[in-house]
């Protein structure tokens, strides 16, 4: 565990530096500096890890170093094929278990670090926040799935620009790596949203009210499942804590709070806060309908790295600068302290973090 506290210290000393620097010599671009280093730092805690950190590493590795390493049009024939093909790929550069470790955690590390620097107004606690409460300990275990996540994250970029065919294509490779990709394929039409605060409280009331009414969409879910989970069951037995509902509605419910705020911003920026705020209802709804299926839950790691961006951009609008001091301890100390509690004995098993080497 004590590397991953280090790492934080690391990020927080990091932007306390450059940021001073930025101010002080009107560097523009330190935020995109410290984005690349803070990125580069994570890579190594990633990418040097023992293959026994995280629960299906393991297996990875296992198909990865028992696939033909030969590319051929047979690698169509694979469901999620992507995935074949990209691990053929570095099969074939020479990569080994090590590398095929240390390169998924580059493409992994960057991405988040990227969609950080493009959108977040304090890139550190993002960063903190995808550590603590994020994707992470999913990133250090589910690496196939992780990977379709920061090709949602590029297809998110193309919403913004307003780039259907490059969105579209994105979505598609994404699917490829993981069927599940494809439940964020209409979020593209939520890229001229306009949420005003009434609009905002019915959303959270039918995201919230759907603890009601969950088991009624299952038979639904059911109908557009890949083959390849028909056999799983869906009804079942609570599989998540319910605790975790809670926050993933604080969220959305603490950024109506201060959506005075966000109505007297500009068209684009109000646009951009419409559609993290709708992300975040999503995550919440996805997480509710966790409580009857695991499966269905991890739909939920599609929206949730939203979460990372929209809490802080919340906090950097609230204008009492004790309030707002208040609020950054809270989204430091509370998520640190659920890290301390979860990670131990988690079923990722990425707590007993030691080097490749050891």
């Amino acid at each position: 565990m004590y590397i991953y506290f280090l790492l934080i210290i690391f990020w927080a000393f990091l932007y306390i530096i450059l940021k001073g620097f930025g101010i002080k010599y009107k560097l523009k671009k330190w935020n995109l500096w410290y984005a690349g280093m803070a990125a580069v730092a994570l890579s190594l805690v990633m990418g040097l890890r023992h293959y026994s950190v995280g629960i299906d590493i393991a297996g990875y590795l296992n198909v990865y170093n028992s696939i033909n390493p030969y590319l051929s049009l047979n690698l169509f024939n694979y469901d999620e094929w992507g995935y074949q093909i990209f691990i053929v790929i570095l099969r074939n550069l020479g990569f080994g278990s090590q590398g095929y470790i240390i390169v998924t955690s580059i493409i992994i590390s960057t991405s988040f670090a990227l969609l950080f620097y493009r959108y977040s107004k304090n890139i550190f606690l993002s960063l903190f926040l995808h550590l603590s409460i994020g994707l992470f300990s999913m990133s250090m275990s589910g690496v196939r799935q992780t990977l379709a996540v920061c090709l949602i994250l590029l297809a998110f970029h193309f919403i913004i620009k307003g780039n259907f065919i490059r969105y579209l294509i994105t979505v598609f490779l994404a699917s490829t790596l993981h069927n599940s990709a494809l439940v964020f394929l209409p979020i593209y039409f939520l890229r001229n949203l306009k949420i005003n605060k009434k609009m905002g409280i019915v959303l959270l009331l039918v995201t919230s009210s759907s603890l009601l009414y969950r088991k009624l969409l299952i038979p639904i879910i059911e109908f557009f499942m890949p083959i390849r989970y028909a056999d799983i069951e869906l009804i079942s037995t609570f599989t998540v804590n319910p605790l975790l509902i809670g926050i993933a509605l604080a969220i959305p419910t603490t950024c109506l709070l201060f959506w005075g705020s966000i109505e007297g911003m500009e068209k684009q920026e109000r646009s951009l806060f419409s559609i993290f705020f709708v992300l975040s209802c999503l995550n919440a709804f996805v997480t509710i309908l966790s409580l009857n299926s695991v499966m269905i839950g991890r739909l939920a790691f599609y929206f949730v790295t939203f979460n990372l961006v929209l809490i802080p951009n919340i906090i950097a609008t609230i204008k009492d600068k004790k309030l707002r001091t208040i609020a950054i301890y809270l989204c430091v100390i509370l998520p640190l302290i659920q890290f301390s509690i979860a990670i131990p004995d988690g079923v990722m098993r990425i707590d007993q973090y030691k080097f490749f080497w050891q």
